[in-house]
């Protein structure tokens, strides 16, 4: 796994399997937001006065020349976020996701869109949306904050596999609790 940052550096083609780590974290930090940019939502990020915009095209474009398996542009949503903001975050995750689907070029890239939510029902609307699609298989995002509680762990994984069915969904081994 080679962060976005570093990855966009890499001028030849690797010869180790490799994953894009998006960066969309930098979302909940200081000098971090999302913003929409027409019907994108977008990730920016100020440092020092210098403004960097990450797009999905930027995200699709850097996977499809570098990565074996791609991801959409999702926006984490943090526990305590307010709910608006929350949902805004979500219908651009869901937003770009579809885009991506759309418009990428590499039909032999594996594209696993990435869910959001902050409580099972909004995880299981968000996973219901992506499942109308075509996508390769499915990611979870946000595990992370909430890996402490178990209970729901499971049951945001299990409200994803509800909607998503038999396509691809990492695991989580028990005890354990991750971001993918």
């Amino acid at each position: 796994m080679v962060s976005y940052h570093y990855a966009r550096q890499v001028s030849e083609e690797t010869r180790i399997p490799l994953l894009v780590d998006l960066r969309r974290f930098a979302s909940l930090l200081p000098g971090g937001r999302v913003v929409t940019d027409g019907e994108f939502g977008v990730l920016e990020l100020t440092r020092e006065d210098q403004t960097d915009r990450t797009y999905p095209a930027d995200i699709l474009d850097l996977q499809e020349r570098l990565a074996d398996i791609a991801f959409t542009l999702d926006f984490p949503i943090s526990p305590g976020m307010d709910e608006a903001e929350a949902t805004r975050r979500q219908a651009l995750t869901v937003r770009n996701a579809t885009w991506a689907l759309a418009n990428r070029r590499r039909k032999d890239l594996l594209l696993f869109a990435c869910i959001q939510g902050w409580d099972v029902p909004s995880v299981r609307d968000c996973a219901r949306q992506l499942a109308a699609h075509e996508f390769d298989g499915f990611a979870v995002g946000g595990l992370v904050p909430r890996a402490r509680d178990l209970a729901l762990v499971t049951s945001i994984v299990r409200a994803v596999r509800d909607e998503v069915g038999d396509r691809p969904l990492p695991r989580l081994r028990a005890g354990q609790a991750g971001n993918r």
